[in-house]
């Protein structure tokens, strides 16, 4: 990025939010590429980087400056490879093997995939209904075995368990300070629960149109643009509405 513009940094979700609307992924890959090296690119997902790579490839995403996967767990870069020190700071205190012990004592807990877990992520599904019984206690006895840990519950059927240090918005605002971008030029999307502390670090945020009511209807703070552009599309409309963009909003794809 050249450093004679003010920093900025795209900060964006993967699933429903880049990817979900083929033709406004479109659009946005125009405008992508028309601002190429004035952005600072961020992927932020719960996928792991192998996964997030995957799904790169299989819907033609533009490579992102900066990976930050398992739900803010892991951060790798395009030109130096993983931030040693914040795989530092997510090993403290954290023993996965133990971590996934402790969850399997609930049979209400499924494990997800193989290719689902992260070095630090241990995923499981599990039902509304189980998790608002489970999660403290579980909370509870990770804390009590030195690996305490973050019970990121997401689109009503998807635990993450993550260090407690990890999240999405922790893994921004360490690279906010590693590379001087302030918050008002961090502009961050998403469409679900996992996606809550990034939008709400205080700067600019989107909700875009197709979120999950888990994210929009439990009190978004005012700096959260409710977008009406699904996917793609809410992203441009949010580049317009902080003036990121000089162009219309983008029509509502349904």
């Amino acid at each position: 990025m050249p450093r004679s513009l003010p920093p900025r940094m795209l900060a964006t979700d993967l699933d429903g939010t880049l990817v979900g609307n083929r033709e406004g992924l479109s659009r946005l890959k125009d405008v992508l590429q028309a601002h190429a090296g004035r952005w600072m690119l961020v992927y932020a997902t719960g996928r792991t980087l192998s996964q997030g790579r995957q799904l790169q490839e299989d819907e033609g995403l533009p490579e992102p400056d900066v990976w930050v996967t398992e739900v803010g767990a892991a951060i790798t870069y395009k030109d130096e490879g993983p931030d040693l020190a914040w795989r530092g700071k997510m090993a403290a205190h954290w023993n996965r093997d133990f971590v996934e012990r402790t969850a399997l004592a609930w049979p209400e807990l499924t494990p997800q995939p193989v290719e689902a877990n992260g070095d630090f992520k241990v995923p499981f599904r599990v039902a509304p209904s189980d998790a608002a019984e489970i999660f403290p206690v579980l909370t509870e006895r990770l804390k009590a075995g030195d690996s305490p840990a973050l019970l990121v519950y997401s689109s009503q059927r998807d635990l993450d368990i993550i260090p407690a240090a990890a999240g999405k918005g922790a893994a921004l605002s360490h690279l906010m300070a590693r590379f001087g971008v302030g918050l008002a030029d961090m502009l961050t999307c998403g469409d679900s629960a996992n996606d809550r502390d990034m939008l709400c670090l205080g700067g600019p945020a989107v909700a875009v149109g197709n979120a999950h009511a888990e994210l929009v209807e439990t009190g978004l703070p005012t700096t959260v643009l409710r977008a009406k552009g699904h996917a793609a599309d809410g992203i441009l409309e949010a580049l317009t509405h902080y003036g990121w963009l000089e162009l219309d909003p983008p029509g509502v794809a349904r």
